[in-house]
């Protein structure tokens, strides 16, 4: 009987053990859970949720696209991704009460868009290392170039950054876009001229900078930075009502898209603005390399009977390794190399009225040697043009790397 006894007892104290272990794990599910879907970012890691996964094969055109499966446009989550530094926080910069931006919508996350309404929103991790990498790509480059070419650089932020609604920049999970676009910046040599956007585009963020549905700023967004980079420069800017421009309503990109295609975006499309370059004979090519065959190209193509998701394809369509824009009105003898991922798009067409020619490489799928080509041609400039997301992908940063 005592042992029996003993037998059930230690059974009882068992379950007792096996309930209080249970509603201890219980609690700690509970805890997490909390956590994440409060937004807050656990202390030891350097990156959030993954960035939306934006492939820009989706958006080419008649050009390319990549094929090794990785995310060309925005960063990945590897291993090296999570080796960096995030020394910005976890708080974005609260914009100014005078260019205010509110919405009654309850923001929500789908597929790693924070939605809000109409809208997407990428979540933004400044990745230190990565920084650090796009750093001394660029010096490198510049370095090299000394006493031939003028090498320029930006940072764009991401609409997250700048047209989120105000009382929404303390929830959305990610790090500060200004300090980020400051620590990237201030790592440039001697031998760079930085042209910080975060503060202009912030004069602007309630007019149509960027997509709802999509993570690329639109063809005005880009122009500010044109404006900018005319001003590091030294040269007049042409103003926008000097400018054709060609519209192609009903674009539903990345952010509708991955966002589980929200009714919300789908009932209120964005449009595709574009300007045509002012030098209305400018004729574009495009090709793998200098050295392949290149094809004849548009600088603006006609995107209208493209579906939903394509038509950010308009520019220069889309993203082809290495294009070719000349254009004979001017004789200037400049050139200038870009050197981009799918932001850059939109930005191009701005620069064709100031350079003879306009070489732009897409060093995600370029097999050549920046520098070579910025020496064979006699380039005067050389435009690193990239946002934020591309910044801290590791994907990219070593992509771009391999073809300084």
């Amino acid at each position: 009987m005592s042992s029996r006894y003993e037998r059930r007892r230690g059974s009882a104290g068992g379950a007792v053990l096996l309930l209080i272990a249970a509603a201890a794990l219980v609690v700690a599910i509970l805890a997490i859970c909390t956590d994440v879907f409060s937004g807050k970012k656990a202390p030891d890691k350097d990156t959030d949720d993954p960035p939306i996964t934006q492939t820009d094969g989706e958006n080419t055109g008649d050009g390319t696209q990549g094929s090794d499966g990785q995310d060309p446009e925005g960063g990945d989550q590897t291993d090296a991704d999570k080796s960096g530094e995030d020394k910005t926080g976890v708080t974005t910069t609260k914009p100014a009460s005078s260019n205010v931006i509110t919405t009654s919508d309850k923001p929500y996350q789908s597929g790693g868009v924070y939605v809000v309404g109409s809208a997407g929103y990428e979540m933004y991790n400044y990745v230190g290392s990565l920084a650090e990498k796009y750093q001394s790509t660029v010096n490198a480059v510049a370095d090299s170039l000394s006493g031939v070419s003028q090498v320029y650089a930006m940072a764009i932020p991401l609409s997250s950054g700048i047209t989120l609604p105000d009382e929404l920049f303390s929830d959305i999970p990610g790090s500060d876009q200004a300090q980020a676009e400051k620590d990237i910046l201030a790592g440039m040599g001697q031998n760079v001229k930085t042209i910080p956007l975060h503060d202009v585009m912030m004069s602007h963020r309630t007019e149509y900078i960027y997509f709802r549905t999509d993570h690329h700023w639109t063809a005005l967004g880009a122009y500010y930075a044109y404006v900018q980079f005319c001003t590091a420069k030294g040269i007049t800017p042409h103003n926008l009502s000097d400018y054709e421009v060609s519209q192609f309503p009903g674009f539903l990109g990345s952010f509708y898209n991955d966002g589980g295609k929200p009714d919300a975006m789908k009932s209120d499309p964005d449009t595709v603005n574009a300007y045509h370059p002012v030098s209305a004979t400018a004729s574009m090519k495009y090709g793998d390399n200098e050295n392949s065959t290149l094809t004849g190209g548009q600088v603006i193509f006609d995107e209208s009977t493209a579906s939903a998701s394509l038509k950010y394809g308009t520019f220069i369509m889309g993203d082809n390794p290495f294009t070719v824009i000349e254009n004979p009105e001017v004789s200037n003898g400049e050139s200038c190399i870009v050197v981009k991922e799918s932001f850059g798009n939109a930005f191009v067409p701005f620069l064709v009225d100031h350079y003879q020619t306009v070489y732009v490489v897409d060093y995600r799928y370029y097999s050549g040697s920046i520098t070579q080509l910025a020496k064979d041609k006699g380039v005067k400039d050389v435009l690193f043009v990239n946002n934020l997301s591309a910044i801290r992908g590791s994907y990219q940063m070593g992509k771009l790397a391999g073809v300084k």
